[in-house]
């Protein structure tokens, strides 16, 4: 984000900030008490707040709670109000156009697919069941939650459908995220376990092999650009997101599409596929180092908004030769 933004709606903040202390102007440096955890209840003058800058942005740091975040994030939570001026500036410095709504759409009502009504939905689980408090860990919102399923013997469930797939002897309860086609209907899903020591975390099972694998087909937009993720999750906090459930995301194309892969920049196959999908003209976010995560949904783990984590995409996509150039900045490994 511009420097001069975060600085313009720092400043414009300060009313909200006790002590409010303009240390240095360049580099930008702002100390304060704190206002998510009160500062020091003993002594009312300590201020362990600050707002800094570094490089080309401006991040906020209490040294008494350890909160941690962007400018933006941290003017979302103190002033929604002041957050929202700030997102229309920051579209129109980039150029975008300002969306009528920027929370991203729950998919279309399931209909017609008789194996999820054996299913219970997140949604009506008890808040303490282990299946909903892993979807509350993943701040996955509360839309999508009657979108999501439980299966207590995945094993046995999956056999109802293709009688001998899996052996039931270890059989374990996994979530269920279904995989629908633009009509609704259910193609094939993926399960997560919830046991940590499981050796897969992930099972997909596909019903229909002619249809393309993936997550989303039934909410995608196929008119406007379509954000091909790797996993499931990430997918569900981008606007006309997809998923590419872990596979090879070029197996997914609409007429505009920006395609994610995780910011691995070690990891050998994930720099090798983001290379095809450069070789192919295709557009590709590389994430940038500055992320505080690997992919999206770490990054809302680790303070950031919806909003926020888009403008970054679109300020970090690139195409034909300036993708070219970028990839050999960005990836850390030769072939």
């Amino acid at each position: 984000m511009a420097l001069w933004l975060d600085v313009k709606y720092c400043n414009m903040l300060s009313p909200r900030l006790d002590q409010f202390q303009l240390k240095s102007t360049n580099p930008y440096k702002v100390n304060f008490r704190c206002p998510i955890c009160g500062d020091s209840k003993k002594n009312t003058i300590k201020k362990r707040a600050w707002l800094f800058q570094d490089q080309q942005s401006v991040f906020f740091k209490c040294f008494n709670c350890n909160a941690a975040m962007s400018a933006k994030a941290f003017i979302r939570r103190i002033d929604n109000i002041l957050y929202n001026e700030y997102s229309i500036e920051a579209y129109k410095e980039l150029g975008v156009e300002v969306p009528q709504a920027t929370a991203v759409a729950a998919p279309a009502v399931i209909h017609n697919n008789e194996p999820l009504k054996k299913l219970k939905k997140i949604s009506q689980l008890r808040w303490d069941h282990p299946a909903k408090q892993y979807i509350l860990s993943r701040k996955i919102e509360n839309p999508w939650h009657a979108k999501i399923f439980y299966c207590s013997k995945f094993a046995r469930w999956t056999n109802t459908m293709i009688p001998g797939k899996m052996s039931v002897e270890n059989d374990e309860p996994r979530i269920i995220f279904p995989l629908l086609d633009s009509n609704g209907k259910m193609f094939g899903y993926q399960g997560r376990t919830l046991n940590p020591e499981s050796k897969l975390r992930y099972i997909t099972i596909i019903l229909d092999k002619q249809h393309t694998k993936g997550f989303g087909f039934d909410s995608v937009n196929p008119n406007k650009t379509v954000y091909v993720c790797e996993g499931v999750i990430d997918s569900m906090f981008m606007p006309n997101g997809v998923a590419a459930l872990q596979g090879d995301l070029l197996s997914i194309k609409f007429p505009n599409t920006v395609y994610i892969p995780d910011r691995d920049v070690r990891n050998k196959e994930i720099m090798k596929l983001a290379k095809r999908i450069i070789d192919k003209g295709e557009k590709i976010c590389m994430l940038p180092e500055i992320c505080p995560g690997k992919d999206i949904n770490e990054m809302i783990l680790n303070g950031m908004c919806q909003e926020e984590i888009s403008l970054l995409i679109h300020k970090n996509t690139y195409q034909g030769l300036s993708a070219q150039l970028h990839f050999s900045e960005w990836c850390k490994i030769s072939f």
